[in-house]
């Protein structure tokens, strides 16, 4: 990941190193679900609603319109100092080095990233909602594309020293999220987290919303 860094230009005094979490993954991979579990247990996020619910993430996006300028400017992400921040898989290898990031990254079955996004893009478009209307030669492809990139990214942060990784199975989480509460809230920095708020966490998973379930 080092050599994708753009190199920075701020001074010395200003290159701290920070501690940082990020919630990433691919889109459609249930990342808004996951900054909604932990603002839902009291973590502080980086958002500024610009993007507003919607069909696709009805309970908001949690986005920071910010992080898209992290080509040109690495040092943003010191704004999100000392709170949570979604950070889309493609931008993870923009991030400066000399921090450190703990990455609760999504993990989903491709297939149905694919067809989730199909879904959105048509619903933009006022077409049908189906997947199945895309031609299976063009489906296949993103899958294939989105499946090496999910790959090479997990690779990554595994082996990159400034990165924790703790991968998050989206099924598993939106089924049995009892599992799963209690070590996010671990490796976001809560290992003592009472009862209360693992059960606020939980409130936040909800069943119904967990579309294009088809593989």
């Amino acid at each position: 990941m080092s050599n994708l860094v753009p190199p920075e230009s701020d001074p010395p005094s200003a290159r701290r190193s920070l501690d940082f979490v990020l919630v990433s993954g691919l889109p459609r991979s249930g990342t808004a679900l996951m900054m909604e579990m932990l603002a839902a247990g009291g973590w502080p996020i980086m958002v500024d609603r610009e993007r507003v619910p919607d069909t696709d993430n009805p309970d908001g996006h949690y986005e920071w319109e910010g992080i898209k300028q992290l080509r040109q400017r690495p040092e943003i992400i010191r704004e999100a100092e000392g709170k949570v921040v979604r950070v889309v898989s493609t931008m993870l290898p923009l991030l400066p080095n000399r921090h450190r990031y703990r990455v609760l990254f999504m993990r989903r079955p491709i297939e149905q990233v694919v067809d989730s996004q199909f879904r959105m893009i048509a619903r933009r478009k006022g077409r049908s909602e189906d997947p199945s209307n895309t031609p299976d030669e063009e489906r296949q492809a993103m899958i294939k594309r989105l499946r090496a990139h999910a790959d090479w990214s997990v690779e990554h942060l595994r082996v990159a020293p400034n990165f924790e990784l703790f991968e998050v199975d989206y099924p598993g989480l939106v089924e049995k999220p009892d599992d799963w509460v209690a070590n996010i809230a671990t490796f976001a920095g809560r290992p003592d987290a009472p009862a209360a708020i693992l059960e606020q966490m939980k409130s936040a998973v909800k069943p119904e919303l967990f579309h294009s379930r088809g593989v």
